[in-house]
């Protein structure tokens, strides 16, 4: 098989040709030596084929990029947002283990999530619950959504160069 960055003489590089009729190689482009070799390359390491200018400086031609239709990765699936409900289960099933062997949470941190009158019972010693944990999980979700909120609230949006 072909190895990126492996000097290959123009032999060689025939005799692969012969060997691999229909390779296809998504990503790479050939580069071709002084020494008379070619390189299998990915096309970031590309010099995209420039030339000195009178000043010796490389001017590098616009790239190029032409679409195929055999797309190597296929389509992209959608991603969508999920409603809160699904949000809230998926993180339940992820932290429930550790939640309810006390490993997440003390409980006098789950209690400042609860009730005050629910918040008393658990720090008397009473079981946490499925309701104490969607409480605090919900809380968890809530306090993201803010922090992302806030976040989102510092950055400046300019609709015309003179804003």
């Amino acid at each position: 098989m072909i190895v990126p960055f492996k000097r290959y003489t123009i032999p060689e590089v025939e005799r692969l040709r012969i060997k691999f009729p229909d390779l296809k190689l998504p990503g790479m482009v050939t580069r071709a030596n002084m020494d008379g070799t070619v390189q299998f390359i990915p096309w970031q390491g590309a010099s995209g084929g420039g030339a000195l200018n009178r000043f010796g400086e490389q001017e590098m031609p616009d790239r190029m990029f032409a679409s195929t239709l055999d797309d190597p990765y296929g389509d992209l699936p959608v991603r969508t947002r999920r409603d809160p409900r699904t949000q809230l289960a998926s993180l339940m099933d992820k932290v429930r283990p550790d939640f309810m062997a006390g490993r997440v949470l003390s409980r006098d941190e789950v209690a400042k999530y609860v009730s005050k009158a629910r918040a008393k019972q658990i720090r008397n010693g009473s079981a946490l619950t499925e309701a104490d944990f969607a409480e605090v999980m919900k809380g968890f979700i809530k306090r993201a959504e803010d922090e992302n909120e806030a976040i989102e609230a510092k950055k400046v949006v300019r609709t015309a160069p003179s804003d």
